[in-house]
């Protein structure tokens, strides 16, 4: 093995198991009771412990041991167990750098136990400085659970759930959304959604920062919201950084760690900016940064149109389309910007399908930045070159050609919706009464008719299953009515 590939990460976790004996005939053993290896006892086990070791630079793993508890396993024979894996690991010249574990109760108690601190976030086992590393996934939900039930505060910004909640409420209504994975899962998560690391995630994103700052601008919500916002985009940016699971990922700070002056720029001032972000609870009693030391700990290991433009958009002009008497402005602000976002992405597919001089210049010929795509403004990752960054925004005719075809494909969804060949129907329907005109000859109509209707098919039945979940059976059609 390279050096490279020798370094390694000592994972512990836990999980709750159910109590539960049987006899092993072929050891004369009975299993299921406390066992740590050493030694055993009569109680039934009720947690189970593992200790992985894997790659910190290649795709390797080996789980190195597990221990059954009736509770949560010594933190000081935690400590005694990671010192004999660390000597083991090393005898067997593997370099161990850092060790992760989530931010369970036992474990905040073994992280002081070896004398981990914000500013010293090491310690030594076996003559060797170990990084402590707390899972990045367990912390992005700590912030989402501190959001629901407290307010974040820093310079004369505030944060307050309930704007999330109010952009949702307008939000999931609409026919085109902004932010279309949330649900009611994500606003108001139970004990279970909690656990669920993507609730967190999908919330604190670049795609709800984006609609709330979208949202704020067209006035649908307060100025106040502005912190919020702010504090969602710094979440998903940071988080990014620590979740790379791409080598060429399509946002900016979701890049492999590779030390790049952007990447330590902004983990200096994610060092600062929570230093000074102070917890105020629902009795508007502030504390101070304890609440954040542990993300303090792992941030602390990282001290003009062209003139091409022009013709295309003459050519398109003197073109007679079909669509001409449909307007796609008599939406309504909000929906009119996820609208947008959605015909960028469908002409992003076309480009895939075909892509020529003329279909890129059609694609993205819309340079004006006007209240209608606010949205794409500020979804795009990166708007150094660009108002939109690398998101499509086509000529107008393209966008009064889908409106068309939504209203198309809504008027027929529910008399065909139970036909076989459903969206074969569906795209008839849509091909016989719209009509569209691409100033390239060789542009993808059918694969444009076909992705429009699985992609519109498959919003109605993830609405519809969304609905049923709280739902009787016995008004599961309705369910399926709402969803269209």
């Amino acid at each position: 093995m390279r050096e490279e590939d020798k370094m390694c990460v000592l994972c512990i976790d836990e999980l709750a198991i159910k109590a539960n004996l049987f006899y092993n005939y072929g050891r004369d053993t009975v299993r299921g009771v406390e066992d740590d290896g050493i030694s055993r006892s009569l109680t039934p086990a009720s947690t189970a412990a593992v200790i992985m070791a894997r790659g910190l630079k290649s795709n390797w793993k080996q789980p190195l041991g597990y221990v059954f508890t009736s509770t949560t396993y010594s933190v000081v024979k935690t400590k005694d167990l990671l010192e004999k894996f660390i000597i083991a690991l090393d005898s067997v010249d593997l370099n161990t750098i850092a060790l992760v574990t989530d931010m369970g109760s036992n474990f905040m108690e073994l992280s002081k136990l070896l004398g981990v601190t914000k500013e010293k976030p090491v310690f030594t086992l076996g003559n060797k400085e170990i990084f402590y590393v707390f899972d990045p996934p367990h912390l992005v939900k700590a912030v989402r659970n501190n959001m629901l039930l407290n307010s974040f505060c820093w310079d004369d910004k505030k944060t307050c759930w309930q704007y999330i909640v109010d952009f949702y409420n307008r939000d999931k209504n609409l026919t085109n959304r902004c932010a279309p994975r949330l649900t009611n899962a994500h606003i108001a998560p139970g004990k279970f959604e909690k656990m669920r690391v993507k609730y967190a995630t999908q919330v604190l994103s670049a795609t709800v920062a984006g609609s709330l700052h979208t949202y704020i601008e067209l006035k649908g919500l307060p100025e106040d919201a502005t912190g919020t916002m702010e504090f969602v985009a710094f979440f998903d940016k940071l988080f990014d950084i620590f979740n790379s699971s791409k080598l060429y990922p399509c946002k900016q700070y979701a890049k492999p760690f590779s030390g790049q002056p952007f990447q330590i720029e902004f983990l200096q001032n994610a060092l600062e900016f929570l230093q000074k972000l102070k917890v105020i609870n629902a009795r508007e009693q502030m504390n101070c940064m304890e609440d954040f030391d542990q993300l303090l700990l792992n941030l602390s290991e990282f001290r003009e149109v062209s003139v091409a433009s022009l013709e295309i958009e003459e050519a398109a002009n003197k073109l007679s389309f079909a669509v001409n008497n449909c307007d796609y402005h008599t939406q309504p602000l909000p929906e009119q910007n996820a609208f947008k976002y959605v015909c960028g992405y469908l002409i992003h597919k076309c480009l895939q399908a075909h892509k020529c001089d003329v279909c890129t210049q059609f694609a993205t010929v819309n340079q004006q930045l006007d209240d209608s795509n606010l949205f794409v403004h500020y979804k795009a990752y990166s708007n150094e070159y660009s108002l939109f960054g690398g998101l499509k925004t086509p000529h107008e005719s393209f966008y009064n050609y889908i409106y068309l075809l939504e209203k198309v494909f809504f008027s027929n969804i529910e008399d065909k919706f139970v036909q076989p060949r459903v969206g074969y129907s569906l795209y008839l329907s849509c091909k016989e009464i719209v009509g569209f005109t691409h100033p390239c000859t060789s542009f993808p109509y059918d694969y444009l008719l076909q992705l429009f209707v699985r992609l519109r098919l498959f919003y109605v039945i993830k609405n519809s299953n969304r609905n049923f979940k709280n739902t009787s059976k016995k008004n599961r059609k309705i369910c399926i009515l709402m969803g269209l």
